[in-house]
C-alpha cells in the first residue's frame, strides 16, 4: 500500500513516466504487452540481486532470517518479512516509473498481481501453470505439456527455505543456472513431474544443498 501510495503521489506531482488513457488501440496494445514483458525481467533480475544481498553476513541475521524462520512455506510465509526487506525488494516497483513510460493502470494491477504471485509462490504445494508467473499460463494455452525448466515453480522456492544458499529466483531460472546457485537436484525434479514431494526428494539426491536452514550466503 505505501508503494502505491508513493507511486500515485508521483504521479499527481508530474515526476516519473506514468501516463493514463485507454489501451484501446492494436499499437497501444502491443506496446502495454511489452512493458508487462519488460517489467517481469526487470522484476526478476531485482529480486534475484537483492535476495542475494539479503543473504550476504550483513543483512542475513538482523533482516532476512526473518523471513527464514519459515523452512516449510505457506502462503502466509510470502509476507512475513523485516520491513526493511519489504523497502529494499518492492523499490523496484518505484524505479521502475523512470526508466520507460508505464500506464498508471497497468502498474497498479501488474504490481498487485505480484502481491498474488508472491503468495502463491510460498504455497507450500505446487499449483503451476497459475503461479508463479503469467509465462507458465502462456505455456500451457500453448499446448505445451511439462514444465519448462526456465520457468520458476512453487518447488523452486520450497527448496531455497530447505537450502537457503539455493534459488534466489523469482519468475525465471536463468539467473540461478548462471550464477551457479540452482540445486543440482532441481532439474532432476522437475523430470519426475512438477509435484513439490518429487522435486524435493530429487533434490535431496542431488547433493548437500550448499546450505542449511538459517543459514547466509557463503557465497
Amino acid at each position: 500500500a505505501a508503494v502505491l501510495t508513493i507511486v500515485e503521489r508521483l504521479a499527481l506531482a508530474g515526476k516519473g513516466r506514468l501516463y493514463t488513457g485507454p489501451i484501446n488501440t492494436l499499437p497501444a496494445t502491443l506496446y502495454a504487452l511489452a512493458t508487462v514483458a519488460a517489467l517481469d525481467l526487470l522484476h526478476d533480475a531485482w529480486f534475484y540481486w537483492t535476495h542475494r544481498a539479503l543473504h550476504s553476513r550483513l543483512l542475513y541475521r538482523p533482516i532476512h532470517a526473518l523471513h527464514h524462520r519459515s523452512v516449510a512455506p505457506t502462503a502466509f510465509t510470502g509476507y512475513s518479512f523485516h520491513v526493511l526487506e519489504a523497502a529494499l525488494v518492492f523499490a523496484n516497483e518505484v524505479l521502475v516509473c523512470f526508466l520507460f513510460p508505464i500506464h498508471a493502470g497497468l502498474h497498479r494491477s501488474y504490481h498487485l498481481w505480484t502481491t498474488v504471485i508472491h503468495n502463491g509462490g510460498h504455497a507450500g504445494y505446487e499449483i503451476a501453470p497459475f503461479i508463479p508467473s503469467i509465462q507458465q499460463l502462456a505455456w500451457r494455452l500453448a499446448g505445451r505439456g511439462g514444465h519448462p525448466a526456465a520457468l520458476s515453480t512453487v518447488s523452486h522456492h520450497d527448496l531455497h527455505h530447505r537450502y537457503p544458499t539455493r534459488h534466489f529466483a523469482l519468475y525465471f531460472t536463468h539467473w540461478d543456472a548462471a550464477m551457479g546457485t540452482e540445486h543440482p537436484g532441481y532439474r532432476a525434479g522437475l523430470g519426475a513431474g512438477v509435484d513439490a514431494a518429487a522435486v524435493v526428494a530429487a533434490a535431496k539426491g542431488g547433493g548437500v544443498g550448499g546450505g542449511v536452514p538459517g543459514g547466509g550466503d557463503k557465497a
